[in-house]
């Protein structure tokens, strides 16, 4: 994933199978925001939930960036436990959270 580069922005957070091929999730952000990474790579099991995130900080504004993957050959349940964890420690640590979800059909 270091490979790919994109003008003005720059890859921060990112998980990159080691096994499986063609999988993974990244976040790429523009030269001029202030961030910090959080390190959740520990909770990445391939296929099942594969994630990344990071912190954008806009002044006295935080917004948790949290990318996550889940292949339709991986395990449902271990990614819905996995997803129920961070849930509650993003609901625990911020007063105001919005989620957005996508999938590929």
């Amino acid at each position: 994933m270091e490979k790919v580069h994109t003008e003005n922005f720059k890859l921060e957070a990112h998980y990159c199978r080691q096994i499986h091929e063609k999988g993974g999730v990244a976040i790429f952000v523009h030269n001029n925001l202030d961030f910090s990474n959080i390190d959740i790579v520990q909770h990445c099991k391939e296929q099942d939930i594969e994630i990344c995130a990071l912190k954008l900080s806009f002044g006295t504004l935080n917004i948790c960036v949290l990318i996550l993957y889940r292949d339709p050959s991986g395990n449902f349940s271990n990614f819905l436990l996995t997803l129920k964890h961070h849930s509650s420690i993003t609901i625990h640590i911020h007063t105001t959270v919005h989620y957005l979800w996508g999938h590929k059909h």
